[in-house]
């Protein structure tokens, strides 16, 4: 696989998906700002967080982006559920909440990696 510019090589098809959207959103700001003289549009964008992307590839694989969206949501549930699960920790049911998460949401790619 090459680098296409839209990420680094060995990205999923989803996260450079999501890195090209990711370009385009802030190439439409900045148009918009231009039309307006200066940076009032991208300023407020970036102080209420920026812009993020999340996107499935049409394999069942998730980008970065949603990786982050569900690593969260996956510790939200563990924090709800843990004692339901017979655990001492919320910490201890993160590992089967993404599991679950990732059954419901359908990613088929095994080899992912839940970044922190």
């Amino acid at each position: 696989m090459t680098d296409k510019g839209y990420g680094k090589e060995g990205d999923s098809a989803a996260t450079r998906y999501e890195k090209e959207c990711l370009r385009d959103y802030y190439r439409r700001i900045d148009a918009m700002d231009d039309r307006q003289g200066g940076t009032r549009i991208r300023d407020r964008v970036n102080a209420l967080g920026g812009v993020r992307v999340g996107a499935f590839g049409k394999y069942g694989e998730a980008g970065s982006g949603m990786m982050k969206v569900l690593n969260e949501w996956a510790k939200t549930m563990a924090l709800k559920s843990y004692k339901s699960l017979g655990l001492e920790k919320p910490e201890e049911a993160v590992g089967w909440c993404r599991n679950s998460l990732v059954r419901t949401t359908g990613i088929a790619a095994w080899g992912l990696e839940f970044g922190e």
